[in-house]
This record gives C-alpha cells, sequence and structure tokens, in this order.
C-alpha cells in the first residue's frame, strides 16, 4: 500500500511540476488547471459527470496547502465520493 501511494504522489508531483512549467512559459493559468480537470472528463465523455465543481456531480477533492501551480505545495487531505482518504501527518 505506502508503495502505491507513494508513486500516486510522484505522480501528482510531476503533474503538478508540468503545469507550472506550462505557466512560467506562458500557458495561461486557468487553461492549465482545465488541462487536469475538465478538459480530460470531456475527452473522456464523462464531462456531465466530472471534472468540475458543480451540482450533482462526483467530487473527488484534494486540499492543498498552497497555490496548485506551486512545486512547493503539498496535499493536506483527499476527499474521495465524500469521505476522507488521506490526511497529511
Amino acid at each position: 500500500m505506502k508503495k502505491i501511494r507513494r508513486q500516486k504522489t510522484e505522480d501528482r508531483k510531476r503533474k503538478s511540476d508540468g503545469l507550472a512549467f506550462a505557466v512560467r512559459h506562458g500557458m495561461q493559468r486557468e487553461e492549465a488547471l482545465k488541462a487536469v480537470t475538465i478538459t480530460p472528463a470531456e475527452i473522456l465523455g464523462v464531462a456531465d459527470r466530472v471534472g468540475s465543481l458543480e451540482e450533482g456531480k462526483d467530487a473527488d477533492i484534494v486540499i492543498l496547502n498552497g497555490d496548485p501551480l506551486n512545486v512547493k505545495t503539498r496535499v493536506e487531505k483527499v476527499i474521495l465520493n465524500g469521505k476522507t482518504v488521506y490526511t497529511a501527518d
């Protein structure tokens, strides 16, 4: 379980690093956030259920301790299907 959690954390960090890099080099901040939220949901044909916080949609929420595009920002809490599944120590 620790190995899986570590891999997921490393994957998230790579995505965050990539978004921060894209914004530093000209991508609009809003477009960078859409690139990991609503845009993939639209591509997969599930934007009616996920990809943005709207009433009636499934919501997995990640609470951060800072700017999501800052590589030093850390995950504080993750809520999936209404249940807290991760809390930082």
